[in-house]
């Protein structure tokens, strides 16, 4: 515990030194297709908009949100867009992260929604001609800064090849691999930004600090837990990702930190704290700017 909180007071010292730094947001959220998956991306959505707020820092100036959900008009959501997430949306909303993220600042962008893959490319479902995951990731080439990505569609993990860079980011819902059915770990993640904070209890590595490689881990857990809750358990049909050393190819690095049940390592074989990855080693080190 000492330990633990030795680390937190380093990430505090930290945080005061950066305040200069602006982090901003991009929610993009493609079409849900009917009432269930609508009610679940809303709250998704309305669920990382409020984190981002109100554990994490952002400014809702600097939080744009892209969805057609049907429900703002009528004020059945707490959030409000800027726009339905169309082609040119996505390419204004690009540019608006290149353009004004600097080297010190933040960027995260959340992607909720439907895919399919042709063989070839991912096509994310948004109302308008549906754009490929070559063209998404071309629009944040130049994107500087510390940006974070989080993928949360089906065969997300054809996302991380060209996503990946040095220092950033990159988590997917999948393999990429054709794991095609909807998924559902944009509402674990979501749960995670929700109840996060700087505790022993969410320090899941045990290094003394709750970084980034401990946010997904926990994410993982819960998406695990979700599957496991139904009436009658179902088989995970996505399996999350992670990158974060810009080789283009992600890891699971929350393979030693789930339960058997979960999915994850037997006793015998399982390392905790030893990095079987070359994922996971920066986002160890980078403490979450929790508020």
């Amino acid at each position: 515990m000492k330990r633990f909180l030795i680390g937190c007071s380093i990430f505090l010292g930290i945080s005061c030194c950066c305040q200069a730094a602006t982090s901003r947001a991009l929610i993009l959220c493609g079409m849900p297709g009917n009432a269930e998956h609508e009610q679940q991306f809303t709250e998704s959505v309305s669920k990382m908009t409020n984190s981002l707020t109100d554990r994490f820092g952002f400014s809702e100036s600097n939080i744009q949100i892209y969805y057609d959900s049907g429900k703002e008009a009528s004020g059945d959501v707490d959030f409000k867009t800027h726009g339905q997430g169309t082609r040119k949306d996505i390419a204004k909303a690009a540019n608006w992260l290149v353009s004004n993220t600097k080297a010190d600042d933040s960027a995260w962008v959340f992607v909720i929604g439907h895919s399919y893959f042709d063989d070839k490319k991912v096509h994310l479902n948004i109302p308008d001609r549906d754009i490929t995951h070559k063209e998404f990731c071309h629009a944040f080439k130049k994107l500087k800064g510390k940006a974070r990505f989080f993928i949360c569609t089906p065969v997300s993990g054809y996302f991380i090849k060209d996503l990946s860079a040095k220092g950033r980011i990159v988590i997917t819902s999948t393999e990429p691999d054709l794991e095609t059915n909807g998924s559902i770990y944009h509402t674990a993640l979501a749960k995670t930004l929700e109840e996060i904070k700087p505790d022993a209890q969410f320090d899941v590595d045990g290094d003394g600090r709750v970084s980034w490689f401990d946010l997904y881990v926990k994410s993982t857990q819960h998406l695990a837990d979700l599957y496991a809750s139904e009436e009658t358990p179902l088989i995970p049909t996505e399996h999350p990702q992670f990158d974060d050393n810009g080789d283009g190819r992600g890891s699971e690095v929350q393979i030693d930190y789930l339960t058997v049940a979960q999915g994850g390592r037997s006793d015998q074989k399982r390392k905790k704290g030893i990095r079987r990855f070359k994922d996971g080693q920066l986002a160890a080190k980078l403490a979450l700017p929790l508020k």
